[in-house]
């Protein structure tokens, strides 16, 4: 399956035909301090917003190389371009539909291990060079409890789906982002959240 997404500076968010539009400012991290440790995270924030969207669909990239074409397009089209000279772009992407058992309930679990990633990558670049030891450690902190505070609320789904929540997460950048945030494998935090229930396997 195939599906186009538009990038737009303005726009609605409507699904039609898998052509998928998305407001730009919406998901592209840009007005942003980038220090030199932060550079990769403006656009790998982009690319996991857009990733985002798409599991909103119920879809989610064929394989990881999707996610790299992404990221070109931002970093081509969008981050050294002023927000107000952005123009339309489209992206055909390979992408499967989560609808096989279990994969609904993955992939919403997958979803809620996006909302602390993303919440710490921008606290992170709201900072740039100005971001100090005792915030980063702070926000390192914060991002590991969050993460498994959203396992633990969704267990049963990690016990009987996380090979496919996992599988699922190998085709986002959640991996890179919480290496660059806090060093740990986020597999490994979900592994140790959930020690004693189970193996889980890629």
């Amino acid at each position: 399956m195939t599906a186009t997404i538009r990038l737009m500076p303005r726009g609605d968010n409507v699904a039609g035909n898998l052509m998928i539009r998305l407001p730009a400012s919406e998901v592209v991290s840009t007005t942003l301090v980038v220090s030199s440790d932060t550079r990769d995270l403006p656009t790998l924030a982009s690319v996991e917003r857009i990733v985002d969207r798409l599991a909103g669909f119920g879809l989610v990239l064929a394989d990881p190389g999707e996610g790299d074409r992404i990221a070109r397009l931002v970093n081509k089209r969008f981050l050294p371009v002023p927000q107000e000279n952005w123009e339309d772009q489209e992206l055909s992407l390979k992408v499967v539909r989560a609808s096989g058992e279990g994969e609904p309930e993955a992939l919403r679990a997958v979803a809620a291990l996006r909302v602390p990633v993303l919440n710490a990558t921008d606290v992170v670049l709201r900072h740039g060079g100005a971001y100090g030891p005792v915030e980063r450690r702070a926000n390192e902190i914060r991002l590991v409890d969050e993460l498994r505070q959203a396992v633990t609320t969704r267990k049963p789904v990690w016990v009987r789906f996380g090979g496919q929540a996992l599988r699922f997460v190998a085709t986002t950048v959640l991996t890179q982002l919480v290496d660059q945030l806090v060093g740990i494998p986020i597999t490994d935090i979900i592994r140790s959240t959930l020690r004693g229930a189970g193996e889980l396997s890629l």
